[in-house]
């Protein structure tokens, strides 16, 4: 008697085993893609959107430090010569330059602060002095002194700010 051959029934993945495994790890590269290619533009555009609305919040906190220092120069010039006031503000980061521009002429001065490449300008409509260094417009909280004075040269009254 020969010996009988045994036949083993095989499903359909054990025929198929390798093929089927290159296909699933075809599918696997395909969808992995595709998620990488909206992925990424959403992670950019975020980034992007969030970036842009910091910037905004400093550029609004730095507004509105201008607008009460601006007030305040008004507010110590009328009040006379040797009037004093000192004032604790936190400026925003980034800020490239602060400067005074005084027209002595037209009795009227601008507060300028760079950032970002722009001039921020805010109108005075006094006359104020002064001049800073990087430190004085870091980030961070500062102490402005306005004080104001008078010069007997050019006999005029104008506001003296000094940042400690």
């Amino acid at each position: 008697m020969t010996p009988r051959k045994e036949y083993t029934r095989r499903t359909y993945f054990e025929k198929g085993k390798k093929s089927l495994k290159g296909q699933i790890s075809m599918e696997f590269m395909l969808i992995s893609s595709i998620a990488l290619l909206i992925l990424i533009p959403t992670i950019s555009v975020f980034f992007s959107f969030s970036q842009n609305s910091a910037d905004d919040v400093q550029n609004a906190e730095l507004g509105d430090v201008s607008r009460k220092l601006v007030n305040n120069f008004i507010y110590i010039y009328y009040q006379g010569e040797h009037s004093r006031i000192e004032l604790e503000y936190g400026l925003p980061d980034k800020i490239e330059g602060m400067r005074i521009d005084t027209d002595w002429r037209l009795n009227m001065s601008e507060l300028v602060f760079t950032r970002g490449g722009q001039d921020m300008v805010y109108h005075v409509p006094v006359i104020a002095n002064g001049s800073f260094v990087k430190r004085q417009y870091s980030a961070g909280p500062k102490i402005f002194v306005l004080e104001s004075r008078y010069d007997y040269k050019r006999n005029q009254s104008f506001v003296q700010v000094e940042v400690e």
